[in-house]
């Protein structure tokens, strides 16, 4: 019995090891916060330099129409398989889910740092693109350049 109580009352490797990975992470963050490192932060406002509400409707051979939402023009045609698509489904069904208008305008913005950003101007979500890649940000950024009306 004896036994028994001492492998009760002795530490066991797996916990020393978890407590000392916490103490390692925090030492790890409070260092490199004392050292002035800020993790990337969406932009503020003052800091967009292009902006542009767009709005995406899907027309009968199920391709997606890109329209400027304050014109009505027509900025780009895009495929139905793809980029646009997939985050099109994801957002929308946060729409759904909120009652929210499908149709509603989307606001890409694009900061002086080169970030870019499309936020669902009804869920308020903001989904920073260029974290899906350089060539599926450059899809929207060109949204950003298209001045007239592209049908």
């Amino acid at each position: 019995m004896t036994r028994q109580s001492n492998l009760r009352s002795s530490p066991q490797l797996p916990t020393l090891v978890a407590v000392a990975m916490v103490a390692a992470s925090l030492v790890l963050v409070a260092g490199a916060r004392i050292a002035g490192f800020e993790p990337q932060r969406a932009a503020a406002l003052s800091d967009i330099k292009d902006s542009r509400l767009i709005r995406f409707e899907h027309d009968t051979t199920g391709s997606i129409k890109i329209i400027d939402a304050e014109t009505g023009g027509s900025i780009a045609i895009a495929d139905r398989e793809g980029f646009i698509p997939g985050i099109l489904r994801g957002l929308n069904r946060l729409r759904r889910t909120g009652d929210g208008d499908i149709s509603a305008a989307y606001r890409l913005d694009k900061a002086h740092n080169g970030q870019l950003l499309l936020t669902d101007t009804i869920t308020g979500v903001t989904l920073d693109l260029n974290a899906y890649g350089q060539d599926n940000a450059q899809i929207f950024a060109k949204f950003l350049q298209t001045g007239g009306d592209n049908s």
